[in-house]
């Protein structure tokens, strides 16, 4: 299963020890604001959640699929804020998702993964 793992403190580089070896993580911001870090690999998604920096530095954001579907990483948009903001969004170009297939935050969700794309801003 993929999980995504984010942090507020923008570009940031840390460590785990996985299997007794130092690992580096690199979470990625395009907004210097929310850095991202993406893995499928159980042993490092581990030693990251038993990490004392979880729920502190960094923060589990979602966790996608299964361990046998192929890797997904989700691009964020971060000028959405709402669900609103995302159902307007994704029915303009150049997406053009008709209104009527967006009803709720959940259906938007869903479109906008089959996209590649996730609202980070969005409180879930």
């Amino acid at each position: 299963m993929m999980k995504i793992y984010y942090t507020n403190l923008g570009n940031l580089t840390t460590f785990v020890q996985v299997k007794g070896k130092k690992r580096y993580v690199d979470f990625i911001s395009s907004d210097n604001k929310t850095g991202y870090f993406s893995t499928d690999n159980e042993p490092l998604q581990q030693a990251l959640e038993q990490d004392p920096a979880f729920g502190g530095r960094y923060k589990l954001h979602k966790e996608i699929g299964e361990a046998a579907e192929p890797k997904t990483v989700l691009t964020p948009v971060e000028h959405i804020l709402n669900w609103q903001q995302a159902r307007e969004w994704l029915s303009g170009e150049p997406y053009n998702i008709p209104l009527k297939k967006m009803p709720n935050s959940t259906s938007i969700r869903k479109e906008a993964e089959g996209l590649g794309l996730c609202f980070p801003k969005i409180k879930q």
